[in-house]
């Protein structure tokens, strides 16, 4: 959704009106709301409801509410399917007593025992997910012997996971977190790591949301910024800016942008017209911050001292671009795009794209960038890999499978190490820069979201789902005897 209100920056003074955030999902929500949609329009649509009866009712009442159709359903214990996992398949709306078989796009899933369903129609088994399975979205459907069918589509089927290990080179600790964090960068001129929070209620209300500054050897918590009390903003992304003092945030949920003073936690001005702003860097040398629009499909441009938007650079028709990485060495910003999985490299100088290269990842959502080696990493969900490309040319030069739903990538310019975030994995992989060799693949915990390096040392943040109290926190790896690759 974008905002009727114009693109210009509001500045805020003390008397500026708190305006509520419109409850609009964010694009993985909208992109999971729109799938459940989906599977409910398919396994039966909308419940039919009997009119009261009446005395000159002929039939009886119970003739006046259809029977339920069938219903399928399927869940992991990874929170999401995996090749070569189990998964659990329920049921309802069935003959009772019917024999039931489950399929992925016409190829049968093979079941731990015969499923059968119960007297009141309904199932739950096990099925295992093939290794051999293509990865990406499927039909997951349930056939009865008598015909019946439900079905689910857009099920996400992501690579395997890789073992643990490695978790003795690193010293961990964790800090807990409300829950709806999401991003974490650090500020050198704080000397401390900013993190965002975002939690909404299941109809998309924000419930609370702030800007945490975190002490980056005890994690303890040293600021708070109370952003939903200061314009009911939703922070999700954010970008620091030393040389200025101040953060830029994103708010997915209304599409805007707003920044704040870093010493004193004041909003100094909210930007609408931001389509579902995601990510955002600056280049202080330039003195610009950008933007990834996702549904707008392009960066956009901002003047990082008086806030004014200066223009925007296409990144081509629906790619929804996602995460940033700025190499100011070589003046380049890069973007991957979630649709069709490009690496999207901008010359900085000129402010326009000079190259467009496919990531082969089916989806790409993290981007890292070693501005000493010249190298930009990309993260891949679906295949659980990192690739690694030449920053000039876009040539790969590896690639390397890390777990199920490779997120957030970030990479240490000093040691050349390469950290990446495996969602579902629940780890942190660690990658040799010259050949991608994986050094270590550390349990961090439940769904790690971002990570972000400060001295050698690796944060990052857990986030699960608004439902799960105490899941939220962030985790810091810190090497024990870092060296150089």
């Amino acid at each position: 959704m974008i905002l009727s209100s114009p693109r210009s920056a509001r500045q805020v003074g003390a008397s500026s009106p708190a305006r509520p955030v419109p409850s609009v999902p964010s694009s993985s929500a909208r992109r999971g709301a729109t799938a459940l949609a989906t599977a409910a329009l398919v396994v039966g649509g909308p419940a039919l409801v009997a009119a009261p009866a009446s005395a000159a009712d002929d039939a009886p009442a119970a003739a006046a509410t259809a029977a339920a159709p069938p219903a399928v359903s399927i869940t992991s214990s990874l929170g999401g399917l995996a090749v070569g996992h189990d998964a659990t398949v329920s049921g309802t709306g069935f003959a009772p007593g019917s024999t039931i078989s489950v399929a992925a796009d016409g190829t049968a899933l093979p079941s731990t025992a015969p499923i059968a369903a119960d007297a009141s129609g309904a199932f739950t088994a096990t099925v295992r997910i093939p290794a051999d399975a293509p990865l990406g979205d499927h039909e997951i459907v349930a056939t009865a012997a008598d015909g019946a069918t439900a079905k689910v589509t857009d099920t996400f089927i992501a690579a395997p996971d890789v073992p643990f290990f490695g978790a003795g080179s690193f010293g961990a600790s964790r800090t807990q977190l409300q829950n709806g964090a999401y991003q974490v960068r650090y500020s050198l001129r704080q000397d401390g790591l900013w993190v965002t929070n975002a939690e909404f209620n299941a109809v998309y209300d924000v419930v609370a949301s702030k800007l945490q500054l975190l002490d980056r050897r005890t994690l303890k918590v040293r600021r708070t910024i109370d952003a939903k009390a200061d314009g009911g903003q939703s922070p999700f992304g954010v970008a620091v800016d030393d040389r200025r003092n101040t953060l830029w945030t994103t708010d997915t949920v209304a599409d805007e942008v707003s920044v704040w003073n870093q010493a004193t936690g004041k909003r100094l001005a909210t930007i609408d017209g931001v389509a579902h702003a995601r990510d955002a860097v600056v280049d202080p040398l330039r003195d610009r911050v950008y933007v990834s629009a996702f549904l707008a499909d392009e960066v956009q441009i901002f003047d990082a001292k008086t806030f004014r938007k200066i223009g925007a650079i296409p990144t081509g028709t629906a790619s929804g671009p996602v995460s940033l990485a700025l190499d100011p060495v070589h003046q380049r910003l890069y973007t991957t795009t979630y649709y069709g999985g490009n690496l999207v490299a901008i010359d900085t100088r000129q402010d326009r794209v000079a190259g467009t290269w496919s990531t082969g990842q089916l989806q790409t959502t993290g981007v890292g960038v070693d501005p000493v080696r010249g190298q930009v990493y990309t993260a891949g969900p679906i295949t659980g890999d990192v690739r690694a490309f030449d920053g000039r040319t876009g040539k790969v030069l590896w690639k390397r499978p890390t777990g199920t739903a490779a997120l957030s990538v970030a990479a240490d310019p000093i040691t050349g190490r390469v950290f990446v975030a495996n969602r579902l994995a629940r780890s942190v992989s660690v990658l040799a820069p010259r050949d991608g060799k994986v050094l270590a693949n550390v349990e961090v915990g439940p769904s790690p979201n971002s990570v972000t390096l400060a001295g050698g040392t690796a944060y990052v943040v857990n986030k699960g789902e608004q439902t799960e109290a105490g899941h939220d926190g962030l985790t810091k790896l810190a090497p024990k005897a870092p060296g150089r690759r």
